[in-house]
């Protein structure tokens, strides 16, 4: 409690001038370092609006003398607050946290700009309350989980989470071709995955746990489908009769056998 931050911050040879040196060198080592971090990690908007708010507080300290500089670097500081509050409501707002895909709040306000060019789709998991009564609601989260990762990593269009294992897939173009090899790509990579069903409780030991992941059984492995039904914006479309209309379309898919895509 003794201790000077100026003295400890400020190099003696820098001292006429005016600026803690020391601080400018602590700010961006440490700010060097951060920001590294956020970009290995591939951060949010929210992390980066932090790192922006530390940032700005650090020049605030560093150009505390100077009042415009000050000034400016406290404004800077609080709008990157204010952007990372924002960030957070928004992703409360609209953000499925289970499966990290926008949910059918974001869907609805998608649905009403579509383009005269536009297709949707309706997806869901085959059989997904047999698999949730035979395995748990966790591995139904986890199946869940699998399909988000994979929406979200697929590109050609904009994935949403509709409700419980119902997804929608929105395009921005009415190529049947192209949306016909999209969707196939699609189902294709979700029926060829392999999941892992987690255990549900940990070993009461190290060397149990250790006899377990020797096993090559240990994990039991299943295969999930999904179907598709899909259909192209039509003129005078509404966000409800496009939505109906594939979701007819997901309904023919499955009573004609399931896993696969039904485009009309």
């Amino acid at each position: 409690a003794t201790l000077s931050p100026v003295e400890l911050l400020t190099l003696p040879d820098w001292e006429d001038t005016g600026l803690a040196v020391g601080l400018l060198l602590w700010i961006v080592a440490m700010g060097g370092s951060w920001a590294t971090f956020l970009l290995y990690k591939g951060s949010s908007s929210f992390a980066w609006s932090q790192w922006a708010s530390w940032l700005a507080l650090m020049v605030f300290l560093l150009v505390v003398d100077h009042r415009d500089a000050s000034t400016w670097s406290s404004v800077a500081a609080v709008i990157g607050l204010l952007l990372a509050l924002a960030d957070q409501m928004l992703k409360l707002a609209y953000i499925d946290e289970l499966t990290g895909l926008p949910q059918r709040r974001a869907l609805v306000s998608q649905l009403q700009h579509l383009r005269r060019r536009s297709a949707v789709c309706m997806l869901d998991v085959d059989y997904f309350k047999k698999f949730n009564d035979r395995y748990g609601h966790e591995v139904g989260d986890q199946v869940l989980r699998l399909l988000g990762s994979i929406l979200r990593e697929h590109r050609g269009f904009k994935a949403y989470r509709y409700g419980g294992e119902e997804f929608t897939l929105v395009f921005s173009h009415s190529d049947p071709d192209k949306l016909k090899s999209t969707l196939e790509s699609v189902r294709s990579k979700v029926a060829n995955y392999p999941l892992k069903l987690r255990e549900p409780s940990r070993p009461d030991s190290k060397r149990k746990g250790k006899d377990a992941r020797g096993k090559k059984d240990a994990a039991k492995t299943v295969k999930i489908t999904i179907s598709l039904g899909a259909t192209l914006k039509e003129p005078g479309d509404t966000p409800d009769s496009i939505l109906k209309r594939a979701d007819e379309n997901l309904y023919s898919a499955k009573k004609s056998g399931r896993n696969r895509v039904v485009l009309k």
